[in-house]
């Protein structure tokens, strides 16, 4: 494989071992907002 292609690999895996744990703590923060917006209507 030229630079290039293992340039492209090397990219997706590293986007693929950060975007759950990014999306996961985005997740985290939605459900603690709602969870206090929950508590405050109540």
């Amino acid at each position: 494989a030229n630079y290039e292609e293992s340039k492209e690999k090397v990219r997706e895996k590293l986007f693929d071992q950060k975007y759950p744990s990014a999306y996961n703590t985005w997740i985290q923060e939605k459900l603690e907002e709602y969870d206090v917006k929950k508590f405050l209507n109540i």
